[in-house]
């Protein structure tokens, strides 16, 4: 399992090396000349009304946090692809989500048609520069959807997100966290 995990791992590095270097190819030499908000959308999570911290039949859906899933409730807001940030304490972790999720009230969430896309230009975000926590890193909506940005013609960005598909890094990721799951199950049982 270790070894099926750390090659997953590989993969999602490579594949988001890929995507990093498509991402700078196309938007290499160019004005930013646009706003976030003009190709996505931003909102705030929301704070479940019930939530544990392990996941069994009813509860499944995981409450995205800032940084990673901080458990599972009974209920999803989305049922879409969308991209997670912090809003308040992590910054800089972007999450990309595909299946049914509750994102936390500490999280930004970015719906958009150009998922690959933005999932790299918030990757490439300095989130310390739009910081406005002075104890606890702070971001808003505003921030994030008056960050300047390049679009490319839609064209490019419709060819961006055909090589890029999120899809194959969606997979990896949700094929680790079952195997970590598993892991977690067999260490339980045969180790107490």
């Amino acid at each position: 399992m270790d070894k099926k995990i750390e090659n997953n791992n590989d993969k999602i590095n490579k594949l988001l090396e890929f995507y990093f270097i498509e991402y700078k190819r196309m938007i290499l030499g160019k004005e930013c000349n646009s706003k976030l908000s003009e190709i996505a959308t931003v909102e705030s999570g929301k704070r479940p009304m019930i939530k544990q911290v392990d996941t069994n039949k009813e509860f499944n859906i995981p409450i995205i946090g800032a940084s990673s899933i901080m458990g599972y409730t009974n209920d999803y807001l989305y049922n879409e692809p969308i991209i997670v940030i912090g809003r308040v304490g992590t910054h800089g972790v972007v999450q990309a989500i595909s299946e049914k999720s509750w994102p936390s009230d500490n999280t930004l969430v970015i719906r958009t048609d150009y998922y690959s896309f933005v999932y790299n230009i918030l990757s490439n975000i300095d989130y310390a520069s739009i910081n406005k926590g002075s104890t606890q890193p702070l971001i808003t909506q505003t921030d994030i959807k008056n960050t300047p940005i390049v679009i490319p013609t839609k064209e490019d960005l419709l060819r961006f997100e055909k090589i890029t598909s999120m899809t194959t890094l969606n997979f990896y990721k949700n094929e680790i966290a079952k195997l970590e799951l598993l892991k977690q199950l067999y260490l339980k049982k045969f180790f107490g």
